[in-house]
């Protein structure tokens, strides 16, 4: 395991390359949770386990510096934003929803992630790692398990008129998260994932920005947003003769709007778009 000193040396020499190539890259700080008597019986197997679970998730070319018990410092060198960053923890956290084989049985393990992102919130590796750290702390309360550093002076709610004028305005983005068929190998669909990147508040959280649309009443006009977005570009898979399924997560609160409830809207959509509903997941 490696102590603080060479995490930094490790993160310091990224910093380096990436000043030097004019490049974005992100540091996590990811700890994998488990109960205390799983870590007594099985403490050595669960760690091996667990960083075989989260090098599966990420691109050959990131690197795990493991720092603690089931702790782990990730870099991941040439992002092209804060944006690839959180769909990169989005990708850890879903391949932890199964659980982790250890020895001859099943262990259930919930990892939570602290990112901050070179240079955007730090363009020294100390400020980096302590950028990280918080994050982590601020992640620990987050539903999604991850969180993106943000300065103190930064952490408040998202006005409700922006995010009002960003739904109606199309100034939210669709990040679509492959999805994999494990016995081919191949891309059979994609998860899509509303994100939200602000010019007065910069990246919220999927978490935030859903929470106030459900507090606002804006949650049916997100819904419908993601779902017409999400749409077209299945439409231009098919087109382009790609047979993909895309999913989408929906707010519990949608179902009582008129319409969500008895899929009436969602139908409607594929008929719009000349869908069949073997598309949508």
């Amino acid at each position: 395991m490696l102590n603080r000193i060479d995490v930094l040396r490790e993160l310091e020499a990224e910093r380096v390359r990436a000043s030097e190539a004019h490049e974005h890259f992100a540091f996590m700080l990811v700890r994998v949770q488990r109960h205390r008597e799983e870590h007594q019986l099985f403490g050595d197997f669960l760690s091996a386990s667990a960083r075989t679970r989260v090098r599966a998730a990420l691109r050959p070319q990131d690197r795990i510096l493991p720092v603690g018990d089931n702790v782990f410092a990730l870099l991941l060198p040439n992002l092209r934003d804060s944006g690839h960053a959180l769909l990169a923890a989005n990708r850890l956290v879903r391949a932890f929803r199964e659980p982790l084989l250890v020895g001859d049985r099943l262990q259930q393990a919930v990892p939570t992630i602290g990112i901050a992102m070179f240079p955007e919130h730090g363009d020294q590796s100390e400020a980096l790692c302590r950028a990280a750290e918080s994050a982590f702390a601020q992640a620990l309360n987050s539903r999604d398990r991850y969180q993106l550093f943000q300065p103190e002076s930064a952490r408040t709610e998202p006005p409700y008129i922006d995010l009002r004028e960003a739904i109606i305005n199309n100034r939210l983005e669709v990040f679509l998260q492959p999805l994999w068929e494990v016995a081919t190998g191949k891309v059979v669909g994609a998860e899509s994932l509303a994100r939200w990147h602000s010019d007065v508040h910069g990246a919220i959280s999927p978490t935030d920005f859903v929470l106030l649309a459900e507090q606002t009443g804006l949650i049916e006009s997100l819904t419908r947003w993601s779902v017409n977005t999400t749409m077209r570009y299945c439409a231009a898979a098919r087109a382009a003769g790609h047979r993909l399924r895309f999913s989408i997560n929906l707010s519990p609160r949608v179902f009582h709007e008129p319409g969500w409830s008895s899929n009436s809207r969602m139908r409607w959509q594929f008929g719009r778009c000349r869908l069949p509903t073997s598309c949508w997941k």
